[in-house]
């Protein structure tokens, strides 16, 4: 089972009145809480609309920062999740993945965002429907213990004893 996250924080935000938003994580959602103008705003996003979690590197004075991310078409709905040091950064990367069911991306120098294969298992859900029931197209809305067998034709049937009289013997 994966662990939850801590879910809310305060990040900064150049556009709001006092420079900082308020973000709630579920893994359903993310609400962004903020002032413009003196307008008080919340912002409900479901967690599918995001491109992935992705993980930035950036080379400070002693050691790398990761910082992990949600990334979305729209650069105000983009949340930082954490920035952590070189040990953990990747570990923490992959458990936000698994907690939001997003895939797990990579940014590159130019910017651009790079999606990591995962060899183990899948993060995210195909967006196929599993089949419900075997040959579900070829039953005919027939219940699943009669798909097997077929309904019998009347009209095939050929009369043996068409108006004869039967005989019958004891011998």
């Amino acid at each position: 089972m994966i662990s939850e996250p801590d879910r809310g924080r305060v990040a900064p935000d150049a556009r709001a009145d006092d420079g900082s938003r308020h973000v709630y994580l579920d893994a359903r959602r993310v609400l962004i809480e903020r002032r413009v103008q003196g307008i008080a705003m919340r912002v409900g996003v479901p967690t599918h609309t995001y491109a992935g979690v992705t993980l930035s590197i950036e080379d400070g004075s002693r050691e790398r920062i990761f910082r992990i991310s949600l990334a979305h078409r729209d650069a105000d709905l983009g949340v930082v999740l954490e920035t952590t040091g070189e040990a953990d950064g990747v570990a923490e990367w992959t458990r936000w993945a698994r907690y939001l069911a997003l895939p797990r991306m990579v940014e590159r120098h130019d910017g651009s965002l790079v999606t990591v294969a995962d060899t183990n298992e899948s993060l995210q859900s195909d967006g196929c429907a599993s089949p419900r029931r075997r040959l579900a197209t070829l039953s005919k809305r027939r219940p699943r213990f009669c798909t097997r067998r077929r309904m019998g034709n009347i009209s095939a049937i050929s009369r043996v004893h068409a108006g004869e009289r039967e005989i019958i013997c004891y011998e």
